[in-house]
């Protein structure tokens, strides 16, 4: 048995490199490797909710008052779990932005962008038995929690990698006269 455990090992180690290797999963590892923390708490806030707060389940149908905090579990939950995929976005964008070498924050928030820009920026309401679509109302939860990761990973990728080889190009870039502070001159080329 500890020959094959051995040899597990030896063979997800080789499949760890390889994903180190790779620029795009790599960036991908960090940015959830990061964000755990994140996760983590998200995770407690829901479990607390469900053990503590609920009136059916939780310590809530011993002592009532407890469901009055339930309001700062769910907070919490939403705050990370419920929009997972807009950090999970910037952080890739930031990762590959720092293994391409070009300013990371710059390139994090245009790949955020990109993302809010595929969003749907309406959401579907149904009052009574009728369903309306509601523009300008928000964004749908399912779009930025966690069923909308695999389109910000594809999103962020694509973005900071076109981002990368456009800062690259100095034709494009935009000249400034030299009376112009310094600072304002490198913004129009981060």
């Amino acid at each position: 048995m500890a020959k094959f455990t051995e040899k597990f090992e030896d063979g997800l180690m080789l499949v760890a490199e390889k994903v180190d290797d790779n620029k795009y999963l790599g960036a991908i590892k960090n940015a959830f490797t990061t964000f755990m923390p994140f996760i983590i708490v998200g995770s407690f806030a829901s479990l607390f909710n469900t053990l503590i707060c609920s009136t059916s389940t939780g310590l809530a149908v011993f002592i009532p008052a407890l469901a009055k905090i339930s309001p700062a579990f769910t907070a919490i939950n939403f705050a990370t779990l419920s929009i997972m995929a807009l950090p999970i976005c910037f952080l890739i964008g930031s990762e590959l932005a720092k293994r391409n070498k070009v300013p990371e924050h710059i390139c994090a928030i245009t790949s955020l962008v990109a993302f809010l820009c595929v969003v749907p920026q309406s959401i579907s309401i149904v009052v009574e038995g009728l369903e309306s679509a509601v523009s300008g109302a928000g964004l749908p939860g399912d779009a930025i929690g966690a069923q909308g990761l695999f389109i910000a990973m594809i999103i962020s990728v694509l973005v900071s990698e076109l981002f990368s080889a456009l800062m690259k190009i100095d034709k494009i870039k935009i000249k400034m006269p030299a009376s112009v502070p310094a600072a304002i001159s490198q913004s129009f080329n981060r």
